[in-house]
C-alpha cells in the first residue's frame, strides 16, 4: 500500500464515515468525582426511515453483561443524553453475537449512514478499514467541559477471522501511519469496539460498504475482528 493509498483512505473516511459515528461514555465514580469515559464506538444507520444506532453489544452491557445500558450516554442534538432518557430505549441483541442497535431518530437529526451500506456478501475482500474513537485519547476539556473524542483510522489487509465475523491484521508493532506511511507502534484498539469495518478498496473509490463491526483484537495472533454485517442486518430486522 502506498503512502497515497493511506492518504486517501483517511480522507474519504473523514469526509463520508466519521459524521455518522457517535462515542458512547459512561459515567464512573473516581475519588468521589464524577468522571466521563469512552466505553466504545457506534455507527447511525437509516433503517427504515428511521435512524438507528449500531454497536458491539460489550460496549454497552460491559464485556460481563451486568451492566445497564440505559446508563450509558451519547452526544445529541439535546447535548450528551443517557440512552435510558431516549424516546425508545430499548436496546436489540442477541445472545451468541457482540452486537446492539437502539433507534436514536428523535436525538439525532443528521450524519447516518444508508443500511444499503451493509454489505451482506463480501468477496475477494483485500484490505479492511476501521473507524472509531480510541478511548486512550479521549478528553474532557477542563474549562467548558466539552467531551473531545479522538477519531482513529486503522487500515490493514483482510485476515480470515472464522465463519461470520471478519477480520484484520492487528500488528501493534507494524502499523503504518495514514499519513506518512511510517511505521509505528499502534495502540490497544480500546474505544474502536463498535466502529464500523469498511472494504479500504472501494472506500478509496468513494464508496461506503460496511463489511463488520469491530469487536476485539488478538494481540497473539496479531488479528483484530468483529461481526459479520450480514449479523448485523439480520440484528436489525428485529427492531
Amino acid at each position: 500500500m502506498t503512502v497515497a493509498y493511506f492518504r486517501e483512505t483517511k480522507h474519504q473516511a473523514q469526509l463520508r464515515i466519521l459524521p455518522a459515528l457517535r462515542a458512547i461514555y459512561e459515567k464512573v465514580d473516581r475519588a468521589g468525582q464524577v468522571k466521563v469515559r469512552q466505553t466504545g464506538t457506534g455507527t447511525l444507520i437509516c433503517f427504515r426511515g428511521r435512524i438507528v444506532l449500531l454497536t458491539a453489544k460489550h460496549c454497552l452491557y460491559g464485556h460481563r453483561g451486568d451492566e445497564n445500558p440505559g446508563d450509558k450516554l451519547i452526544m445529541t442534538k439535546h447535548g450528551i443524553m443517557e440512552l435510558g432518557s431516549l424516546a425508545e430505549p430499548t436496546v436489540v441483541s442477541r445472545e451468541s453475537d457482540d452486537l446492539a442497535a437502539f433507534y436514536v431518530d428523535e436525538a439525532v437529526s443528521e450524519g447516518s449512514l444508508d443500511v444499503a451500506c451493509l454489505q451482506g456478501t463480501v468477496r475477494n475482500l483485500r484490505r479492511v478499514t476501521i473507524a472509531g474513537f480510541l478511548a486512550r485519547d479521549f478528553k474532557v476539556d477542563a474549562r467548558s467541559e466539552a467531551l473531545l473524542p479522538k477519531p482513529r483510522i486503522y487500515t490493514n489487509v483482510s485476515r480470515d477471522a472464522g465463519a461470520g465475523h471478519i477480520g484484520i491484521r492487528y500488528a501493534r508493532k507494524q502499523f503504518r501511519d495514514t499519513d506518512t506511511g511510517a511505521q509505528e507502534r499502534q495502540p490497544i484498539p480500546s474505544g474502536l469496539s463498535g466502529g464500523p469495518m469498511l472494504d479500504t478498496d472501494r472506500l478509496v473509490a468513494g464508496a461506503v460498504n460496511i463489511v463488520g463491526v469491530f469487536t476485539d483484537f488478538s494481540s497473539e495472533r496479531s488479528l483484530g475482528y468483529g461481526e459479520s454485517s450480514e449479523k448485523a442486518l439480520s440484528l436489525l430486522s428485529q427492531l
